[in-house]
């Protein structure tokens, strides 16, 4: 009898604490998990195993209180069962969401390749998996190496004798949600950078939204500039580098290379920046 009520009780207990050791693993993993969209799903599912089972433990619990009384049980599995509850809820609701909101279709190849230049002398990038076109000023040329680091879809170097500027485009395996503010990505980034770096937020015009970025000085004078262009298809980052003596150069780069950016988004259903 001692056994099954313990086991009750612990059933209770599991459903109880089950979200916060959601949680904190959610905190834990959110480097591997934002960079990684095998590592988000592997962590939703998880997640969603380990909430079912706590909903399961709440309901068992509740019903050994009939044979082994309430001492021990009756808080813990209540308060389980409705957190729990409450998550799943919350996970149905926003799957309701996403699967009413209006799908926009990606530039086709045709489309992009029919696009005129928006700056001179330029290099025209055109991405047909991910449907969207940009350009980049005369003198860079494709950086191999770059593109060996995880989810970079496109890198770019421009070498100078005052100093090299890359350009990287890495996926971010989800789709970025109207309104996310940049302090969001300033959380992220001061986790991730060595001590001694110094993270802003700031915002940058795509067409008609206003997009959220980070300005990152890192140790040894070095400036890399991100922002996260909300495809209509999943997220991509822009992201700049280079020494801190150009930063002004980086900058009107950054608005150069936005400005001649053209894909659909899932912010809204008509296409921003330039049209066709």
């Amino acid at each position: 009898m001692k056994a099954q009520h313990s086991l009750a009780r612990k059933a209770a207990l599991f459903s109880f604490f089950a979200p916060l050791a959601i949680a904190v693993l959610g905190l834990v993993l959110s480097p591997l998990t934002s960079a990684s969209a095998t590592a988000r799903l592997t962590c939703a599912i998880a997640g969603s195993l380990l909430i079912s089972i706590a909903v399961v433990s709440a309901a068992y619990a509740l019903l050994a209180i009939k044979t082994y009384g309430r001492q021990g049980i009756l808080v813990f599995a209540v308060f389980g069962l409705l957190i729990n509850g409450l998550l799943i809820a919350g996970t149905v609701h926003k799957a309701r969401v996403n699967r009413t909101r209006p799908r926009v279709p990606p530039y086709t190849l045709a489309q992009m390749n029919n696009m005129l230049p928006v700056l001179e002398n330029s290099l025209a990038i055109v991405d047909e998996d991910f449907g969207f076109r940009f350009e980049l000023p005369a003198g860079f040329e494709e950086n191999p190496h770059g593109k060996t680091m995880p989810n970079v879809i496109h890198a770019f170097i421009l070498r100078s004798t005052n100093g090299n500027r890359v350009v990287v485009i890495n996926r971010l395996g989800s789709l970025l949600e109207p309104g996310t503010p940049p302090s969001v990505f300033v959380e992220k980034q001061e986790e991730q950078l060595p001590p001694g770096s110094r993270v802003e937020a700031f915002s940058a015009s795509w067409g008609a939204y206003e997009i959220p970025g980070v300005k990152v000085l890192l140790q040894g004078e070095q400036r890399i500039l991100e922002v996260q262009i909300p495809l209509a298809t999943e997220a991509v980052q822009l992201n700049i580098g280079g020494p801190e003596t150009l930063k002004d150069d980086m900058h009107g780069l950054l608005n150069d290379i936005l400005r001649s950016f053209r894909s659909r988004s899932n912010w809204e259903a008509t296409p921003p920046g330039l049209p066709l």
